[in-house]
């Protein structure tokens, strides 16, 4: 969990959701009900935990001293945190249960300064070391391992301006404390916490180092809590909403991956969800295994494929197929695919990096009236 995390930070804000992705998974098929005669090459679909929005303080912020401005220019955070920290931010729980076989557990606020010019994420992640490891009390984070690699209790924070321009900081000293911890409900403050710039340069061993002379900052309080919205039916049975907008997955557009020759093309773009929301991110591919343009049948053409895999802020995912509905071509080349995808139903699907089938007796299903889709649109990750 702890290396999917890292790569999450900053996704709601500057654009890289989709690249901590992580398919539902399920069995491989060599041929499904609807018809997949080609090696799939489906990348993994994304998850990205959503956060849920917290109360708005109600006051506009008080612009910060000409002091806390150059704080924020050097270190993208001002050096103290006020009683409204956080309060613009989001906030969400999550339960992963792949850490040394052990449940783990993840918060995360968010806030800006100047405009949106300057971004934070504070991360309180919880790695219990063992099934009998307290959850809840009060905890030194003193006491903690410094590295994001073994820490069992982290605090940390990602704040930058763009992308490419972050710094990272790990609490060294102050208070958690923990009223509940559950795999939908989190609460708990942060009490006069001090982080300090690290640099994570690995995700591969999350080795931490701390910067010399790096910038600091502090919290003197934070209380948090996180319940799980309350969604409609058919998103909490079928993890897909009944109707899916005509403004969806323009949140984030992959470049396309294309071979002219072999006449493989394929589309992937995400929806993000409004944070707080609980609904899922969702992750559309087109499928195209035959060059040309035109209109082409999805309930009968194997050679065109549309899919959907969602995933649930609390990391459970479904597959979903085209079965019916057109897919219409406009523009096909290795640089650019462009068109429409006009009333289509999907059915849920099991579907894996090699194959998709049609799950008997799954009666979740979702609809697209109308998309238009352009990989000229491809999302720009400031690199």
């Amino acid at each position: 969990m702890r290396a999917k995390i890292l790569a999450l930070f900053f996704c709601s804000f500057f654009g890289l959701t989709a690249l901590a992705c992580g398919s539902n998974g399920g069995d491989a098929n060599d041929e499904g009900d609807a018809g997949y005669e080609q090696d799939a090459t489906t990348p993994d679909a994304g998850t990205d935990p959503e956060p849920e929005d917290k109360p708005d303080a109600g006051d506009d912020p008080v612009p910060p001293a000409p002091n806390e401005l150059a704080h924020l220019s050097a270190c993208y955070v001002p050096a103290e945190w006020g009683s409204d920290a956080f309060d613009e931010g989001s906030d969400y729980a999550v339960e992963a249960g792949v850490e040394g076989g052990e449940a783990s557990y993840a918060f995360l606020a968010a806030d800006s300064f100047e405009n949106d010019s300057y971004r934070q994420e504070l991360w309180i992640e919880l790695y219990p070391s063992s099934a009998t490891a307290a959850l809840t009390g009060s905890f030194d984070l003193a006491d903690e391992d410094f590295t994001y690699a073994t820490c069992e209790r982290c605090v940390l924070i990602a704040a930058g301006v763009s992308a490419s321009e972050m710094k990272y900081f790990l609490a060294e000293s102050g208070t958690l404390e923990l009223t509940e911890v559950t795999s939908s409900k989190i609460s708990g403050a942060l009490i006069d916490v001090t982080l300090v710039e690290v640099t994570i340069a690995d995700e591969a061993t999350l080795a931490t180092e701390r910067v010399e002379d790096g910038c600091v900052t502090h919290i003197a309080r934070f209380d948090f809590g996180h319940a799980p919205p309350e969604l409609p039916d058919h998103v909490a049975a079928c993890f897909v909403p009944e109707s899916i907008d005509s403004q969806a997955f323009d949140d984030f557009i992959y470049e396309l991956i294309a071979d002219e020759s072999r006449e493989e093309f394929f589309y992937l773009a995400m929806d993000v969800p409004t944070p707080g929301s609980g609904m899922p991110s969702m992750t559309l591919y087109v499928e195209v295994w035959q060059a040309g343009l035109g209109t082409f049948d999805l309930a009968t053409s194997n050679n065109h494929n549309v899919l959907i895999e969602t995933v649930m802020p609390d990391g459970r995912g479904k597959g979903y197929v085209a079965t019916s509905g057109e897919l219409v071509l406009t523009a096909l080349s290795e640089t650019l695919m462009e068109g429409e995808l006009r009333n289509v139903g999907f059915s849920a699907a099991e579907i894996t990096e090699d194959s998709f089938s049609l799950i008997d007796g799954d009666a979740c299903v979702t609809q697209l009236p109308s998309l238009f889709f352009s990989s000229a649109d491809a999302t720009d990750l400031g690199e």
